[in-house]
């Protein structure tokens, strides 16, 4: 199966289960992994024989900042998950991978991350 990867979309977002989170927001990054069959666009050289990489990352955008907020990042995932596989019938499986800079932890870490992994068509 192919592979199409967008990775590490950034985004100031205003998610998360506290009070503080929603209201000045911080920093997520965002990797979609799109696995489908390349072989239609690779051999007619034509965007609608493939998963639109602007369509893609707009989707994200959309629910990243303009949609409902979040409490969970991995609500955040699910909701990108879903969307795609809605939209795009092409795709064989979706992987999210969704990270949060400044979660409200005592101690130091780099990010939280969560990676969810959901099927959708496969068309091979």
């Amino acid at each position: 199966m192919d592979k199409l990867l967008l990775k590490n979309m950034t985004f100031h977002a205003y998610h998360g289960d506290f009070k503080f989170e929603r209201q000045f927001g911080q920093v997520y990054n965002v990797d979609v992994e799109i696995s489908f069959d390349a072989k239609p666009a690779g051999n007619s050289d034509h965007i609608e024989d493939t998963i639109n990489i602007y369509q893609v990352y707009s989707y994200v955008e959309k629910i990243m900042l303009r949609g409902k907020r979040f409490n969970l990042i991995e609500a955040l995932a699910e909701t990108i998950a879903a969307r795609l596989l809605e939209k795009f019938d092409r795709i064989a499986e979706v992987v999210i991978r969704m990270r949060k800079h400044n979660a409200p932890v005592k101690g130091q870490m780099d990010y939280a991350e969560v990676e969810i992994r959901r099927c959708g068509h496969d068309v091979s």
